[in-house]
């Protein structure tokens, strides 16, 4: 059985976070929150890997999500069987813009939690990927589990 230490466990968030060579933190799927349903799927499509686009205001807090299988049944709605109450089936059906059809309640982390933290609350979550988020709640980084146990088991 792997195990992994206790030293491991007990670092920042903030020794996972990837900077570029401005010194930027990694480039995220982001819209604000009057853009358009088009906007977050252009935005979706070019982030591939991840699951969901997050939505930030003016200043640039992270106000909420939307999954890849929101925007299908936003997209879709014609042909998918509501498992929602049906007011927010037909909000998705007329949203317009991302504010409409995002998550408002969100899960993140800060840089400052431990790994260990942040592991247990993803897997209790059934969560693949967290935003992590600063003081003021912007968006810094993307934690998925992959990127922990690659932390954990390589270095």
């Amino acid at each position: 059985m792997i195990r992994f230490s206790k030293e491991k466990m007990e670092s920042p968030v903030k020794v996972l976070l990837k900077f570029d060579k401005k010194g930027k933190i990694s480039d995220l799927p982001l819209v604000k929150q009057d853009d358009s349903v088009e906007t977050v799927v252009e935005v979706a499509l070019k982030y591939p890997r991840k699951k969901a686009v997050y939505v930030v205001n003016e200043e640039n807090e992270l106000i909420g999500l939307i999954t890849i299988a929101d925007l299908i049944r936003n997209l879709f709605s014609y042909d998918h069987k509501p498992q929602a109450h049906s007011r927010r089936i037909l909000e998705m059906i007329t949203a317009e813009m991302a504010s409409e059809i995002m998550h408002k309640e969100i899960y993140f982390k800060t840089q400052t939690d431990t790994i260990g933290n942040v592991l247990f609350y993803m897997i209790k979550g059934g969560i693949y990927a967290i935003p992590i988020v600063d003081k003021e709640k912007r968006v810094l980084h993307e934690i998925s589990l992959r990127d922990i146990l690659r932390f954990l088991y390589k270095s």
